[in-house]
């Protein structure tokens, strides 16, 4: 990671690196998680350096989003799911189904009570 102001590399992030296809932050800024082509989605606590891997990632993922309120993580690729898991336990809490395509995105609505998924058979779902 490097700072936005000087450039300058803050912290590498420790762990296997394999490609990566989505990142973002936490609402609060303080986990980072990014989901990978290697069917994982890592999720790393800035302050300690701890790294933790979510279960029920089958297949690469194309994108991960974090609900507004931060306790809800979801993501989305080419298993055709879109998951969703409480962010403090790891656990999968649901499965959405029906895209016959990729998901290319997922988004939280601004309440962190819906979740959509777009998706390369041109659909939107909510």
């Amino acid at each position: 990671m490097w700072s936005v102001v000087s450039g300058a590399l803050v912290r590498t992030l420790p762990g296997k690196h394999e490609s990566r296809a989505a990142g973002m932050f936490s609402p609060d800024g303080k986990t980072p998680v990014i989901g990978a082509n290697d069917a994982s989605i890592k999720l790393w606590t800035l302050a300690s350096g701890q790294v933790r891997e979510l279960a029920g990632v089958t297949e690469s993922i194309n994108s991960v989003a974090f609900s507004p309120d931060g306790r809800l993580l979801a993501a989305g690729g080419s298993n055709l799911d879109l998951n969703v898991w409480n962010v403090q336990s790891g656990k999968l809490v649901h499965t959405l189904k029906g895209n016959t395509d990729f998901i290319d995105s997922v988004t939280f609505s601004p309440d962190s009570r819906s979740v959509d998924s777009t998706s390369q058979d041109y659909s939107v779902r909510l």
